[in-house]
């Protein structure tokens, strides 16, 4: 584990309790994404936005990916409210 994805988990397990939803969708997303590299050594992308504006459309997402994101932005957002 690199010392960025350490310090990213440590500021994860401080903030479950602030923000659990979006600690435990960033929590699940990376996890998810580790065992799909450790059962098939890769992660598969399988999300596509064909409706989203320009230039979001042309790209794919996976679940976990989207994950993470979401729980990001919703632990993001609990910090600007307090």
């Amino acid at each position: 584990m690199s010392t960025a994805s350490g310090a990213v988990l440590a500021v994860l397990w401080c903030d479950r309790r602030r923000c659990p939803v979006g600690a435990g969708l960033a929590l699940g997303g990376g996890l998810s994404n580790l065992r799909e590299r450790l059962r098939r050594g890769r992660v598969y992308d399988y999300v596509r936005f064909p409706r989203a504006p320009r230039p979001l459309n042309r790209y794919v997402f996976n679940l976990a990916d989207f994950a993470i994101l979401a729980g990001g932005l919703a632990l993001l957002m609990r910090r600007k409210r307090r």
